[in-house]
Parts: structure tokens; sequence; C-alpha cells
């Protein structure tokens, strides 16, 4: 949704990022969204770093403020 918010996870270790960390992430970006201020809910997804992209393909547009994401997208559904 345009006005989504975006959430980082730093992980300095080579561990896993815990299914708790991933829940907690997209509350916040669900709860600071556009959306939220709306009264709709809507799922938040997670990605890697790596499909995250401010370069557009040829051909594209990416409208200022705006990222590419490329790739498989991991939806979290609220709770």
């Amino acid at each position: 949704m345009s006005g989504a918010a975006s959430t980082v996870i730093l992980n300095p270790s080579t561990l896993d990022i815990s299914p708790i960390t991933l829940n907690e992430a997209a509350t916040w970006a669900v709860t600071h969204s556009k959306a939220w201020n709306d009264n709709k809910l809507f799922p938040a997804y997670w990605v890697w770093g790596s499909q995250v992209s401010k370069t557009p393909e040829s051909g594209e547009f990416v409208v200022t403020g705006s990222f590419i994401i490329r790739g498989k997208k991991n939806y979290i559904h609220p709770t």
C-alpha cells in the first residue's frame, strides 16, 4: 500500500532471525502505516536486503522515496 511504513531488522550475527522478531517488526510496520490510520488491516511482508533496490529496470519509473522489491515476498498476516 502506498504510504506504508518500512522497517529494517539489522542482524550482525549469522544466526537466523527469530519468528518473534519478524512478527514484532511486522506489527510495528502495520501500526505505523497509513492503512492503520485509515482503519484498514493489511498483512506485512519481509524480504531479504538483496531483494530491495532503488534502481529501476529499463523502462520502469520509481517514485521518489519508493523501493523496488524483486523476488518472493514473505507475508506475515496480522494477529
